[in-house]
C-alpha cells in the first residue's frame, strides 16, 4: 500500500519484496511498523523497473535479480551484474520522480486515501489504525524517510551517484 501511494508511476514502483536479503535487506519484517515497511519499500526501489525493462511479467520473475541479470548476459553477452541492475532501476526511479514534479504532482498527494489508509474492519487487527492512514503517513512522506531519494526531489549527490547529472541542472535550472 505504502508503494502503491508514493511510487511515480501510479502503480508499484517497488513491488513486493522477493529475495531481498540479495541486496542487503532483512528477509523478515514487522508489517505493522511503518519504519520499517518505508525502508523495505525505499530498499528495494529499483528492482521492479529493472523487470520492467526485460519485459517481463511480475507475477513470472519470482527470482533473484541476480539471475535476472545473468540471464541478461547471457543472451546479450554484456556483463550485467546485480550492483548494475539495480542501479539501472533507480536511475529510471529518478527520472520518473523528476518527470512528476514537472508536471506538478508532488508529496500532497503522496498519501492514501481514508479508506485505502483505514485499519481492517475484522481480525486480530481490528482496533488498529493502519500506520499510513492520517497526519502519521503524510508525515512520513513530507520527512523523505519513504524512500533513499528525497521525496521533495532527488538530491544532487543522489543524482550525481546515479549519473544524472544532466537531471540535477534540469531540476533546479542551475
Amino acid at each position: 500500500m505504502l508503494d502503491t501511494c508514493t511510487s511515480s508511476n501510479g502503480t508499484m514502483e517497488s513491488a513486493n519484496a522477493t529475495h531481498q536479503t540479495e541486496i542487503g535487506l532483512p528477509g523478515r519484517i514487522n508489517p505493522f511498523n511503518g519504519e520499517e515497511v518505508a525502508r523495505m519499500v525505499g530498499g528495494i526501489l529499483g528492482r521492479k523497473h529493472f523487470e520492467d525493462s526485460l519485459g517481463g511479467c511480475i507475477f513470472t520473475f519470482r527470482t533473484r535479480v541476480e539471475m535476472l541479470a545473468r540471464a541478461l548476459s547471457a543472451a546479450t553477452g554484456w556483463t550485467y551484474t546485480l550492483a548494475d541492475a539495480m542501479l539501472m532501476g533507480r536511475r529510471t526511479a529518478a527520472i520518473f520522480r523528476a518527470f512528476n514534479l514537472r508536471c506538478g504532482i508532488g508529496t500532497d498527494v503522496e498519501y492514501p486515501s481514508a479508506r485505502y489508509g483505514s485499519g481492517p474492519w475484522t481480525g486480530p487487527r481490528r482496533t488498529t489504525t493502519s500506520w499510513t492512514s492520517g497526519a502519521h503517513g503524510r508525515r512520513l512522506v513530507r520527512d523523505g524517510r519513504l524512500r533513499p531519494q528525497d521525496r521533495t526531489s532527488p538530491r544532487r549527490e543522489t543524482l550525481k551517484k546515479l549519473g544524472l547529472d544532466w537531471l540535477a541542472k534540469d531540476l533546479w535550472r542551475k
